[in-house]
């Protein structure tokens, strides 16, 4: 129970990034698709879909560790 509230909780954080980093994240890690494969589907190059995948998770970090911190 306590799993699925945990994955509930992360599909809502990835719900509030820009819609083309939370798709790459949830292709990547959900769909556990390749980054070559996320890239043929945006058509854009794979480094731009590591860059979106790393900037979404840097923004998944930091509103974690905001809520933390929150009392």
């Amino acid at each position: 129970m306590e799993q699925k509230l945990q994955y509930q909780e992360l599909q809502a954080a990835i719900d509030t990034l820009p819609p083309e980093q939370g798709l790459a994240i949830r292709l990547k890690y959900v769909e556990d698709m390749t980054l070559q494969e996320i890239a043929a589907q945006f058509g854009v190059q794979p480094k731009v879909i590591k860059s979106r995948i790393h900037d979404g998770t840097v923004k998944l970090r930091k509103n974690c560790l905001e809520r933390m911190d929150d009392p």
